[in-house]
Formats: C-alpha cells, structure tokens, sequence
C-alpha cells in the first residue's frame, strides 16, 4: 500500500512525504553548528537539574559490600531557593492573570495618536493572553532561575483560517537551543539553532518515515534566512490552491531572528549563571554530610552498646511470670577468694553536642547568602516582634537581586515584544501598522514583596488632599485597578450619578416645602376670612 502523509486541519495545505532521513546522521554535520560547545552545555545543563530536582544527593557508597546513601537525609534547599527566586521576579501578580504576569505599556508621542497606542497596546495583551502567556512566563522564570536563563520564540501560526493567522509565542529547552549573536549586542542573534529530539511517531506527523527509535528536529534561523529539518530531510507542506511544493528552506520573512535569550544573570558572554552555583551546591553537600552525623551520633547515643563483666558463662534470658524478660548473668568469678559479682553496663558514646548543631545552623546561613534568599523569605523572623518596614529590610538580598533580574527581563521581553509587533504589522494582525513600530514601550512590574494595604490607601488619601498627585495616579498606586481610564470614567459616572440624586432629592424636599407652606398659607388666610366675617356680624348686631 502507498503511503499516504498525514495531514493537518489547515485549509488548503498538508503535509508532503519528505522521504526517509540518514540513519547514520550526525549534529557535528550540521553546517557551522559548534556541536562541541553545544554538547558541553548540554551536559552542565544536565547536571545543574540533577541539583534542582535533588538527584545530585543520590550518591551511595560501599561499606563492606553493602551499598549505602552517601547523603541519606537529602536535604535539598536549592529548590526552595529557586522557586522563592521565580516568584519574587514577578512580584504580587493577580491571581487570575492568565495573560503576561506584568503590564506593557506602549506610549504616544502626542495626543493624537494616544488612541492608536492604546489599541496596539490592547492587541499586544490579546497575544500573550491567547498564548496563555503567564504560564509561560512563570515556567521560564523558574527556568531561568535553574539553568541560568530562557528563551521566548516568536512565529506566525496560520491556525484553521490562513486567512487569519495568530501569533503564537513559545518557550524553548536551554538545552535544546544555541545561538550567535552580533557583535556587542547579545539582544540581536546573528544565528540560532533549535535541536530537539523527538520520536519515530512525531517525524511521521511531519510526513518523514524512519525506523530510528530517535531523530533530531532542527531549526537554523538567521536574519536572512531559516531551515526547517528532521536529521537531513528538510520539511515542507503541499500548498493544494497553486500545487506546489514549499519547503522550509526559504528566505526569512521578517528579517530578524525571532528568539530572544533572557538570562538570569549575565556577567561575561552570552549565557546567564544560574543560582546553583558552586559553592551553593558544596554547602547542600556539606550540610546534609553535617545532618548525617548528627543523626549517627543521635542513634548511637539512644542505642548505646551494652557490655558485661564478671561474668563465667553466658548470659541467658528467662521469661517471668507475665511474659517479662530479664537476663541471668549467672554467678560472679572469684579472684584471690574474693567473690566479684556479675554486672551488665552500658558503654556510653559520643553525644550529640551544641557545637554539631550550631555549625548546621551556620553552613544553612552560608547557603541562603550564597543564594539571596534571607532567613526571612522562610518567614523567620528570627524570635521577635519586627516592624514591616525592618522585615522589608531584611529582604534586601533578595529584593537587589531581583531587581537585577528584572533589568535582563525588562530588556528581553521588549525585544521579543517588538518582534511580535512587527510580526503582526507584517501579517495584517489586530491593526497594528509600521507606525505603532516607533512608538516606546515600556514594562510595568508589580511590587516584589506584599505591601500594607492600610498603610497604602492613607498614603493615597495623604496625597490627594495635598494636591501630591491626580486621582488617576493614585489609582495606578493601589494596583488593584486594571483599566485606570475604564475605572475613572465609571468614577465620574457615580460622582454624577450621586450630585443628580442628591439634586433631585433637594428638589423633591422643596416642592415639599413649598407645598406645606401654600397649605399653611391657605389655612391661614380661611381662619383670617372666618374672623373677618365673625366681626362683621358683631358689628351688625
């Protein structure tokens, strides 16, 4: 039977059987790809995981034949570390954002245009909500934090309707990616290849056979230029309206590469340092070395060895009435015509001492300063009562240090912004033209550590009675408040609402007024005509 490419449900394109690739194929064949390089990274990526998920603390030994955990108690405080990292990046986020866990902001040159900003602005957020963008963010946050950085990819997805593509943003593997960039500019990449492995199964959903268990998906992206591959088959659809062939080995459409690397921290080259660093994971060795012997010393303090003396044969075990067992030590020996009685004794061990203890104590100290993560992030507090603002203080390490991080993110998420923008420029998505590409932008992050709610709305009020700052600025301040425009105008709609009740309830009051009076008055003058007349009639008789 023929074979028959699987297709995809993209109107008027499918999948073309590309052929078998080379069984004997070999990333070092790859044209100009550091495989060397590429491969040694790999491998310190591999490792550094191995600390994250604590498999680094498997190590056994061999005690007489037995094997035995080297590290028995596994106390692993890098992985704490590094989510504690993740999530003080991004701060007090909302609980229920499903799009960018910060806000983008793109700004207006002047005041005829504010309204084109803020339509970009609105499509940008659309993207990353579509593409389910605080997820991923999150998860290339903790990515970050473990192997040092991460990468966003950017790419046009035609969906069901080609007609009507979207943007679809995507987080890559550090070890599945390796780049070049331009000179002095680590932002722009002059060359990026994306290499995964992936199985015999996956290759035929992109119409390649192969009897491999494994082959490599590779991409190669320059500025000028992409290729899409699987081992040495390169890929490509059947467009069915003009039916022909378009392979994925064609001239870059945008211009640019569309993968941006956002280290966690850089200080020399391209690749950032992860927070697993050396002495990081020495102290975790350390420290679990530490607890062991702690607990040695504890079991053998507990379970000391018992020793007899004076003793002529061996000890036996009798069962009294009731089933309680006591030993029979027998008879004592005699020396020199002295009896000596039978004694069973336990031979004391070393004890666990205050030193053992405090020097735990102290090497856990060494970690959370090697990492940036104080005492306080444990929500210690170290025995006494703080105010907030000497808490906050004390999480200085880690407040600098994600500062820091947020420098990187602030720098990659605009690039990688600006391609998206230029993307959808391209491709005629959600109305963004070439002019909405030289507007600025700029990123909003939420607070890093939680503020005192109180403390924050007094300060608000403080401010707007001093004439310190516009009512939409406080708005902004209090961070609850996702539209602040949106918010404003409904703002002035109650203040509105509340002067037309408070005007029609004052009208109301002086219709009433009036009307009691026009009664009164009334009443007035009828006992006035009723007196005049009563006169009258005196007068007559």
């Amino acid at each position: 039977m023929a074979y028959t490419a699987p297709t995809t449900k993209i109107p008027n394109i499918k999948r073309i059987f590309v052929g078998s690739p080379a069984p004997n194929f070999s990333l070092a064949d790859l044209p100009d790809f550091p495989y060397t390089d590429w491969n040694d990274k790999v491998s310190e990526y591999t490792e550094t995981r191995t600390w994250f998920t604590g498999e680094a603390l498997d190590q056994q030994v061999d005690f007489s034949g037995k094997k035995a955990d080297l590290y028995p108690v596994k106390v692993n405080p890098i992985s704490g570390a590094c989510m504690k990292h993740a999530h003080a990046l991004f701060g007090e986020f909302p609980d229920d954002a499903v799009g960018p866990l910060l806000k983008f902001r793109i700004l207006a040159d002047n005041s005829e245009a504010k309204e084109s900003a803020k339509a970009a602005e609105e499509a940008l957020a659309r993207v990353w909500w579509e593409n389910l963008g605080g997820s991923l963010m999150m998860e290339n946050g903790i990515t970050s934090q473990i192997l040092g950085g991460c990468i966003f990819k950017a790419s046009v997805d035609p969906g069901k309707d080609p007609k009507n593509p979207k943007i679809r943003i995507e987080k890559i593997d550090p070890a599945e990616f390796w780049c070049i960039p331009s000179d002095n500019n680590p932002w722009t990449l002059q060359k990026a290849w994306i290499i995964r492995k992936i199985t015999a199964d996956t290759a035929l959903e992109h119409g390649v056979v192969t009897t491999a268990d494994e082959v490599y998906y590779i991409e190669t992206w320059t500025p000028d230029h992409y290729r899409i591959q699987i081992n040495d088959q390169i890929l490509g659809v059947l467009d069915e309206e003009t039916q022909t062939t378009v392979l994925y080995d064609q001239p870059n459409p945008f211009g640019f590469v569309p993968m941006v690397y956002i280290p966690h921290q850089r200080d020399f080259g391209i690749w950032g340092t992860s927070v697993i660093t050396n002495a990081a994971k020495g102290l975790v060795r350390e420290i679990n070395a530490r607890l062991a012997d702690i607990g040695d010393a504890t079991n053998e303090e507990t379970h000391g060895v018992v020793a007899i003396r004076n003793v002529r044969q061996s000890p036996t075990i009798i069962t009294l009435q009731g089933g309680l067992p006591v030993i029979n030590l027998g008879s004592g020996q005699s020396l020199g015509g002295k009896e000596v009685e039978p004694d069973m004794f336990s031979v004391s061990r070393n004890a666990v001492t205050d030193a053992m203890i405090d020097n735990v104590h102290e090497l856990l100290a060494h970690f959370r300063r090697e990492v940036s993560v104080p005492a306080v992030a444990y929500g210690e507090d170290e025995g006494s009562q703080r105010s907030s603002l000497t808490l906050v203080t004390r999480m200085w390490p880690l407040v600098s240090h994600v500062k820091m991080e947020r420098s990187f993110w602030t720098t990659g998420l605009h690039v990688l912004n600006n391609m998206i923008l230029k993307m959808m420029a391209l491709k005629k998505i959600g109305g963004i033209t070439q002019e909405h590409l030289q507007m600025r932008m700029k990123s909003k992050w939420f607070p890093i550590l939680p503020r005192d709610r109180e403390q924050l709305v007094t300060e608000a009020q403080i401010r707007m009675t001093s004439y310190l700052g516009s009512p939409k600025h406080m708005l902004e301040m209090l961070g609850d408040v996702e539209d602040v425009d949106e918010e404003w105008e409904e703002i002035e709609e109650w203040v509105k609402f509340q002067a037309d009740t408070q005007a029609d309830a004052q009208a109301q009051a002086f219709q009433q007024r009036q009307s009691q009076q026009a009664t009164s008055n009334k009443g007035s003058n009828s006992s006035a005509s009723s007196a005049n007349k009563s006169v009258r009639a005196r007068e007559k008789s």
